[in-house]
Parts: C-alpha cells; structure tokens; sequence
C-alpha cells in the first residue's frame, strides 16, 4: 500500500491529496487497490485448484504493481501452469 507520496515523499495519511505538494493520490490509490485485488482473486484461484486463472490474476497484479511478492506469486502460478520460461525468469529476478 502506499506509504509516501511519489512526488514529494511526504508521509501518506490517508487523504487523498498529500498533504504538503497537494498531489491528487487518489489514482495510484485505485491502481494499487486493483492490484491487491487481484492478488486475492489469485490466491483464490490457487485454493480453488484454478491455476489458469490464477496465472491470470498474478501477471495482472505484477503489471498493476510490481513488488518481490508479485513476482513470486506469478513465478509460483506459471510454474504450476508449467510455463517453466516464464517462472525461471521471474525466479532469476527475484534472486538478484
């Protein structure tokens, strides 16, 4: 979730407009929900044994926000998709 503002790296509040530049926060607020969302719907598609859909969810939360957790958690859905390219490639960032 969002800590600092991108601009001016004040501490973030919660109100949608930082509070020292004024920086409206409220759409990378809603991309980084989305984000999270979709990490849930991929979890859920692990526990369901859908890991097709949980592929889907994972690359989508990686693009939305990229985080070491969003890279392991498609890495561990393409392998069970056995996409090994695509996991080995995703591992080999990780591990930098």
């Amino acid at each position: 979730m969002l800590t600092h503002c991108p601009a001016c790296k004040a501490k973030y509040t919660g109100n949608p407009l930082c509070r020292r530049c004024g920086l409206d926060l409220a759409a990378l607020i809603s991309v980084l929900q989305q984000a999270d969302a979709h990490t849930e719907k991929a979890i859920q598609a692990f526990w369901e044994n859908d890991f097709f859909q949980m592929l889907i969810h994972a690359r989508r939360s990686l693009s939305l926000h990229r985080t070491p957790d969003a890279i392991q958690l498609t890495a561990c859905a393409a392998l069970l998709n056995q996409d090994f390219r695509e996991a080995l490639g995703l591992w080999r960032q990780i591990v930098r």
